[in-house]
Formats: C-alpha cells, structure tokens, sequence
C-alpha cells in the first residue's frame, strides 16, 4: 500500500504479537503508539530495527486517566483532528462497510483476512 516506504504512524490497539510487523510497517522516523493489549501484553523487540529506523514506540491509556484529563484529551483531539477530516487531509481505511442488522456478518468478517475498519452504518 506504500510502495515499500512505510507508514508513519501506527496506533495499535492489539500489542503482542503484532509488535514485529507493525515495527517492520513503520518507514524511517515512525511512531507506534500502543494503546490496547487485545494480543496480548508480551513480545520480541528488534532493538537494532529501532535504531536503523529511528522508531518511536510510546504507550498510552485513558483508562486510569481522571475524567477532566480525559475530557480535556477529547477536545484536544477535535479541535486539532476533525478538521483535518473534514477537509480530507486524513481518511479512515473502510474495508467494508455493513447494515446495523447485519452485525452478526460483521463479527464474522473479523475473523478473516482485511485491511481497514470494518463499519456498521444505519
């Protein structure tokens, strides 16, 4: 999808075994941030890929955070994101996209191979 240059950004909320691919998707002065641990809490890092690539891995939850701290963080994020949405400069990556009623198809689809979010829509 990047021609071999890589991502500069990822925001992973898997950890574990993803950790290596995810490093290896990353171009030169990337950034994984960690933010979920649904794989899993441990894994091998290539120290000398982090080096060779510059990479920044930073750690990150809201769940211990206070509720003003957490407030304060969502406003951050729309004034500075949303437009950045709304005048195209960033995109979700939909795969598919699925009827409210048809959630249970959804669910399965997450068990197959896919690249992007997969959406229920009214």
């Amino acid at each position: 999808a990047t021609a071999g240059a890589g991502v500069d950004l990822i925001l992973d909320c898997i950890g574990g075994e993803y950790l290596d691919r995810n490093l290896r998707s990353l171009a030169a002065d990337g950034r994984l941030v960690v933010i979920g641990l649904m794989g899993g809490a441990q894994a091998s890092l290539d120290l000398a890929l982090l080096l060779r690539r510059r990479i920044q891995i930073v750690g990150s939850t809201l769940r211990a955070l206070p509720l003003y701290r957490k407030a304060a963080l969502c406003a951050d994020f729309a004034d500075r994101a949303l437009p950045l949405f709304d005048r195209g400069e960033l995109r979700p990556i939909v795969d598919q996209t699925f009827a409210m009623a048809d959630a249970a198809a959804a669910h399965r689809a997450l068990d197959h191979a896919h690249f992007g979010k997969l959406v229920l829509v009214r």
